[in-house]
């Protein structure tokens, strides 16, 4: 593996729009693929380097070539680190990520399943919950049956933030049981009590349409069996 710079060109015509591994509409989740089929190979280093979401040289002397843009960190090896260009470039090159679909991914699910334990090295370092680590972490739940635990309940951020009218909550949930969702305004009155029922272990998730409400920064609480668990904000913007 050349990780010099050495003997290392670039491939004229070409370039690489860091977390883009596929070249297919944009960043979605679907470009953590090649970062696990890819990983572990490395290859000449990108000369720019970084997550700055621009065209930057393809490096050549990569085998398969393809992997090059894997390497979305361009530090030479395709590793978990090049992971956070797809969570930070997420939806860029693209107007709205479509939802994940197994049939439309641009590889077989034999190819996926040889290797099964690089994608759950990178599942086990998905602990964010924005949009694109909650997307992400889904379609890997779906494609291998992985199941991850956490020790503790957690809200997650709302996405899109800032919204009209509507959002979605992410929640994760430790073990089935009372859940509510409340949505307070800036003087702490609540305004509308989303769920309030039992609710499964494991990741959830809850739309909130602000159609009925004005322009400005609303709080969303997290409580279980009547204990506040946490609370953050969101921009309604109309």
């Amino acid at each position: 593996a050349v990780l010099s710079g050495e003997n290392c060109g670039i491939v004229e015509g070409e370039t690489i729009w860091p977390g883009d591994t596929d070249g297919v509409a944009g960043v979605t989740e679907e470009d953590i693929l090649a970062i696990g089929l890819y990983y572990g190979i490395q290859g000449c280093y990108r000369p720019a380097g970084g997550y700055t979401w621009e065209a930057q040289p393809y490096p050549d002397n990569w085998d398969p070539p393809e992997a090059a843009k894997a390497d979305t960190n361009g530090d030479g090896k395709v590793d978990v680190h090049d992971v956070l260009a797809v969570l930070v470039n997420f939806g860029n090159g693209i107007s709205t990520p479509a939802d994940f679909a197994i049939d439309n991914i641009h590889f077989s699910v034999e190819e996926l399943a040889r290797h099964r334990d690089n994608f759950y090295t990178i599942y086990q370092n998905l602990s964010g919950d924005s949009e694109s680590s909650i997307r992400v972490r889904d379609m890997l739940e779906r494609l291998f049956d992985f199941d991850l635990i956490y020790s503790e309940f957690i809200l997650g951020n709302n996405y899109p933030n800032p919204f009209n009218p509507k959002t979605t909550i992410p929640f994760y949930v430790t073990e089935s049981s009372n859940v509510e969702i409340l949505i307070y305004d800036l003087r702490g009155r609540l305004i509308e009590t989303i769920i309030n029922t039992n609710i499964q272990d494991g990741w959830n998730q809850i739309f909130f349409n602000g159609n009925d409400y004005s322009s400005g920064i609303y709080l969303y609480q997290l409580k279980n069996n009547g204990n506040v668990i946490a609370q953050n904000k969101m921009l309604l913007m109309k």
